[in-house]
């Protein structure tokens, strides 16, 4: 999974406060590895919101590393992530199994970025092709 960052604020990544990490495509066992990878760059992060509006399919792997991240910032004090999800599919797979109480679920980015006027640190997460 290749990563991409942008900054949209001034002032450097180092100032950031916020990581949005933008993901699209398909998420499956195959995926495991790049998905633990990914997360884990995110356990430290004070604030992360992961935008899966492109996101079209996941199965149990996707669900099991979203609780390992959860657990893993839980056990540094950290805040929940937000999850950006629209699609009615995969959001009724997160009702049905109860995450909300793991990860607060925001139907757009205009839930939740720019609203405090924190800086944001935007990743592009990519499955290789």
């Amino acid at each position: 999974m290749g990563v991409r960052e942008t900054v949209t604020n001034e002032g450097g990544v180092q100032n950031c406060e916020m990581v949005l990490v933008v993901f699209r495509g398909e998420y499956d066992l195959a995926s495991k590895q790049r998905l633990r990878q990914e997360f884990a760059a995110l356990v430290d992060e004070a604030s992360v919101v992961l935008d899966f509006s492109d996101v079209g399919y996941f199965d149990s792997t996707m669900i099991e590393e979203l609780v390992w991240l959860r657990n893993a910032r839980e056990a540094a004090g950290l805040e929940r992530a937000t999850l950006v999800l629209n699609n009615p599919s995969l959001l009724r797979i997160l009702e049905m199994l109860d995450l909300g109480k793991f990860l607060q679920v925001v139907p757009s980015l205009d839930d939740v970025i720019g609203r405090d006027g924190r800086p944001v640190r935007v990743r592009y997460a990519q499955m290789d092709d």
